[in-house]
């Protein structure tokens, strides 16, 4: 006996994990809930003896109310909640049962994955009585704890399916069929097929672009290299070319002094040496460089015609033009461009002829 009645507990109950006691209060015919300490007594007969605040009252074991033919609680879903805010379903299922009121094939967003599920069994003989197990199958491995909330709440859901499943019992420890609710999580965007797909064949573009962009600029470094080693070996062709046709020329030079020493005409020797020496010198400053000014070009091109037409004498005439309008001193061009062409007019143009050339 307790203060609120007198309960009894079943083995078979502890043993499966119901803890609950049966209870008899006022409705079972007693005057008064609260029973005195110590104030019990069994008789020969097995009956117990209770004392309470409004009297004695006794309990016949063997015509205490068999329950067990009564069936278990009529156990209903009432209600499915967002985030513990009630939701129009309509736009995210394919409709409303008219029987329970719930959505029929529930999809939700993956941010919408805090969920309460309401439920209620009906009991008339012993409401209070009625005891309830759930489980969230996808979520859980096994049935809960026995409890008396009428409400489950599930948070950070993942994409997947799920079936809710809750059971009710009444006071004789019968475990009604379960009621069910099934519902679907979508995975976020970035999980789906489409996805996964989008995401590959951005990888497989990003690494073909990065190999072509590779080959491009290996491609770009050869064609450069070999531009580089072209150029340079242009440059020294060119070197080379000065080197032979210094030679020839400075050859030839020497025999005109020579000549012109036997001859003791030391006037002409002098004159020839003094622009002979100016037109080494600057050679040897244009050797020092690739390029050089139109304006250095054009005055050791007219040294080198002096030295050629004291050489052979009246054999031709020239004349240096220059447009006026083209500043000479900042147009640079190769060095020693000019000198070959006139070389090779002078030996090969003028001189086979049989009259003076211009």
């Amino acid at each position: 006996g307790t203060n609120n009645g007198i309960y009894r507990i079943r083995p078979e109950g502890l043993l499966a994990g119901d803890h609950a006691p049966e209870r008899a209060g006022i409705s079972d015919g007693m005057g008064s809930l609260e029973c005195n300490l110590n104030a019990s007594f069994v008789d020969q007969r097995g009956r117990l003896f209770f004392g309470t605040s409004g009297g004695v009252v006794f309990h016949d074991p063997a015509r205490w109310t068999d329950s067990s033919s009564e069936t278990p609680p009529r156990l209903l879903i009432t209600g499915v909640r967002s985030f513990l805010q009630e939701s129009d379903w309509k736009g995210r299922s394919d409709g409303i049962d008219p029987r329970t009121g719930l959505p029929l094939g529930l999809r939700l967003a993956y941010r919408r994955n805090y969920l309460t599920f309401d439920y209620t069994g009906i009991s008339l003989s012993a409401p209070e009585r009625v005891r309830y197990r759930y489980m969230l199958v996808g979520q859980d491995q096994d049935w809960l704890p026995v409890t008396d909330a009428r409400f489950a709440s599930y948070s950070n859901l993942r994409q997947g399916e799920y079936t809710f499943m809750v059971i009710a019992r009444g006071r004789n420890g019968r475990w009604s069929d379960p009621a069910t609710f099934s519902f679907h999580i979508a995975p976020p965007w970035w999980l789906t097929w489409w996805a996964f797909t989008l995401g590959g064949l951005v990888l497989a573009g990003s690494a073909f672009g990065i190999h072509r962009y590779r080959s491009v600029s290996r491609r770009r470094h050869e064609r450069t290299r070999q531009l580089m080693l072209r150029s340079r070996m242009l440059q020294l062709e060119q070197q080379a070319l000065n080197a032979n046709m210094n030679r020839h020329f400075i050859f030839n030079a020497l025999n005109s002094i020579q000549y012109y020493i036997n001859r003791q005409d030391r006037t002409a020797a002098n004159r020839y040496l003094t622009s002979f020496a100016k037109l080494i010198r600057k050679n040897l400053d244009a050797s020092q460089s690739d390029t050089t000014t139109l304006a250095e070009e054009l005055e050791r091109l007219e040294l080198y015609l002096v030295l050629e037409h004291m050489r052979f004498k009246d054999k031709f005439r020239y004349q240096v033009d220059r447009d006026p309008a083209v500043d000479a001193t900042r147009v640079r061009i190769p060095a020693m461009m000019l000198q070959p062409y006139v070389e090779n007019s002078i030996w090969h143009g003028i001189l086979p002829m049989d009259q003076q050339g211009t």
